[in-house]
């Protein structure tokens, strides 16, 4: 940001190709570690030497992951540009738009493998059981956390095993 309000104030050529190269840097770096954050930490993609979990980790096919890493990409590359300094031809209503929609389908696509793996982490396993499904301290489950999808308090799922087996 700074280096985009540095070359908008700046009329010497030499001054301002270098603010643009600082810029493209910075720019290349944030892109770089945001990208390899949603992979490793968000999805826990390219761990131990793989680019894929294990098949018992994944609820997708692995042509799902890769679409996935590879749109990701690109869709925040899309938004790099358009935050790029010196883009007025860039900035036409329509292309703003489109640009917007695109971050919103990002964001959705990065939701569901953010939650896949969050599961996992969790213990579960990809396309096992249900993830709302918990057990309380008797080993029974409740009906109301296995049909709402909530986790509820011990007290509370002790009190409704109680009422389930009477």
């Amino acid at each position: 940001m700074a280096t985009s309000v540095l070359q908008s104030h700046t009329s010497e050529p030499d001054q301002f190709a270098k603010l643009k190269r600082a810029w493209m840097f910075m720019s290349i770096v944030c892109t770089t570690y945001s990208y390899s954050w949603d992979l490793r930490v968000d999805w826990g993609l390219c761990q131990n030497g793989s680019f894929l979990r294990p098949a018992h980790q994944c609820m997708f096919p692995a042509w799902c992951y890769y679409t996935a890493a590879g749109t990701n990409l690109l869709m925040r590359l899309g938004w790099a540009v358009y935050i790029s300094p010196n883009m007025s031809w860039l900035v036409a209503d329509d292309v703003i738009m489109l640009l917007a929609a695109v971050e919103l389908l990002r964001r959705f696509q990065w939701a569901v493998y953010r939650v896949e793996w969050e599961h996992v982490k969790h213990g579960g396993e990809a396309g096992g059981g249900s993830i709302g499904e918990s057990e309380g301290e008797f080993g029974a489950t409740s009906a109301v956390s296995m049909d709402l999808g909530l986790e509820l308090p011990p007290a509370a799922t002790n009190q409704a095993a109680v009422l389930h087996a009477a």
